[in-house]
């Protein structure tokens, strides 16, 4: 359920973001030697390089602490980058680029947080099709996400769209926190 409600997350926010990075004033398109350069896909990719070292750090949080406790931390998070990254985006270039750096290092940082979780609580005989159901999650059902992003975006607005995606983290949160509660109480 936790990596279904992370898939939500991950599709709904990622799908319409180069997009959405396109429409700040301060990622406008420029000419430089006569040719048009878009800096909002600089940004996306950045975003995503940022986000190799997110999920450095979640890989060496989930070795050093339990799994489930560092995903509450990294749910509450993007929680909160959820509800800041559209204001914070309006604000100007640096706000920008930071909540973006921000948003990918965490989201790519819960990834391996969630694989330890997998691991922890599927026996060997069958961690592969945990991970299966796992990437389903992500991927299967997270596409979700994305139909339900575009839905938003053309209804409503970005910032709509950004505080309804907080509660699919903050959801994600409380359960990983009644996960890691049990099994404390083990």
């Amino acid at each position: 359920v936790i990596v279904a409600f992370n898939g939500l997350y991950y599709r709904g926010v990622l799908t319409f973001l180069p997009d959405m990075l396109a429409s700040y004033e301060s990622l406008a398109t420029v000419t430089i030697a006569g040719e048009s350069v878009e800096p909002s896909g600089y940004v996306f990719v950045g975003l995503l390089v940022v986000g190799m070292g997110g999920q450095y750090v979640g890989g060496r949080l989930s070795d050093a602490m339990p799994p489930e406790k560092a995903a509450v931390g990294a749910f509450f998070a993007l929680t909160v980058i959820s509800v800041l990254f559209v204001p914070a985006a309006s604000s100007g270039l640096l706000a920008l680029l930071a909540v973006s750096a921000l948003l990918g290092f965490v989201l790519f940082g819960e990834q391996p947080l969630l694989q330890a979780i997998v691991a922890d609580y599927s026996t060997s005989d069958v961690r592969g099709l945990s991970y299966g159901y796992m990437f389903v999650g992500v991927f299967g059902v997270g596409s979700l996400g994305a139909a339900f992003s575009g839905a938003m975006l053309a209804y409503t607005t970005q910032r709509a769209l950004f505080v309804l995606l907080a509660v699919v983290p903050l959801t994600a949160a409380l359960i990983s926190a009644a996960l890691w509660r049990s099994n404390d109480a083990r």
